[in-house]
């Protein structure tokens, strides 16, 4: 009982950390976009960089839903 808040401490603090990784990758960005290379070389690494950053996204706020449901599931049928 008392170990559940801390799985959506846990998922709460990952999904703040993917956000700053969010912001790592528009910054990245930004910076691959000044690179002086090929634009199929500049392509694939934002595709790649972005699909990465896209899967941290969808796995934090899986984990963060699925906490949080859980949470509120079991304070509501105690009641």
């Amino acid at each position: 009982m008392f170990a559940e808040p801390y799985w959506v401490m846990l998922s709460a603090a990952d999904f703040a950390g993917v956000q700053l990784f969010f912001i790592a990758g528009i910054y990245i960005t930004r910076k691959i976009n000044n690179v002086s290379t090929l634009e199929c070389v500049k392509k694939t690494q934002k595709r790649n960089l972005w699909a990465v950053i896209f899967a941290f996204e969808v796995s934090a706020i899986v984990g963060l839903a699925y906490d949080v449901t859980i949470k509120t599931s079991t304070i509501y049928s105690k009641i």
